[in-house]
């Protein structure tokens, strides 16, 4: 399993800073350890909208706290964060418990849950659900547990990657209604929230 180190921001210049995380930027971040980079802005989600996520790959938790030193140690990427209006809102780490395909599609839909998070077997038994349904709209899907994000009451997360949000909404929809997802959300005792985005790269 690898970990995630989340970055939640307000961007002023979201041309600039997307050629940048699809070019030069994510390849230096790879040089300084990470396994991979992604980011996407939120369009639907209350209060979030128009906010812009990244999330780091990394293998480790400790390798998330040393990427952390090292991006602001780096003159190029203080400048691009810079000149793009970066301001950093939240941090924040997560372990990812299951990924599947990959993130290659325009759009993401996430859902946040609070309460009891899965055990490791649930995260499994309850992706194998999702993915049965979900695989012939979405290019991938990933399942975060949240392991320090501050005050925030959410414990995880599942996000799906896909071209038309129609079309993943109604194939969640559907895997929702499973018996087995419905006794997991139960016995969590927590809530879920959503958020739908457009991914920069």
């Amino acid at each position: 399993m690898t970990y995630m180190y989340g970055v939640t921001a307000s961007v002023t210049d979201i041309k600039t800073f997307t050629e940048a995380g699809k070019g030069w930027m994510s390849n230096r971040l790879v040089e300084m350890g990470a396994l991979g980079a992604g980011a996407f802005q939120i369009v639907m989600g209350g209060p979030g909208a128009g906010t812009v996520a990244v999330g780091i790959q990394t293998e480790t938790a400790d390798a998330a706290m040393e990427l952390n030193v090292a991006i602001y140690q780096d003159p190029e990427i203080v400048k691009i964060l810079q000149d793009t209006g970066v301001q950093v809102n939240t941090r924040s780490l997560g372990k990812i418990q299951v990924d599947i395909g990959n993130s290659d599609a325009e759009y993401i839909d996430m859902i946040a849950g609070t309460g009891m998070p899965p055990s490791e077997e649930e995260w499994q038994r309850n992706f194998d659900v999702f993915w049965s349904k979900m695989e012939g709209v979405s290019t991938g899907m990933r399942g975060i547990q949240m392991i320090s994000n501050g005050a925030s009451p959410m414990t995880a997360m599942g996000v799906a990657y896909g071209n038309s949000v129609d079309e993943m909404l109604a194939a969640s929809a559907e895997a929702w209604m499973d018996p087995a997802i419905q006794e997991s959300m139960a016995a969590s005792g927590g809530s879920m929230s959503r958020v739908i985005g457009r991914i920069l790269f």
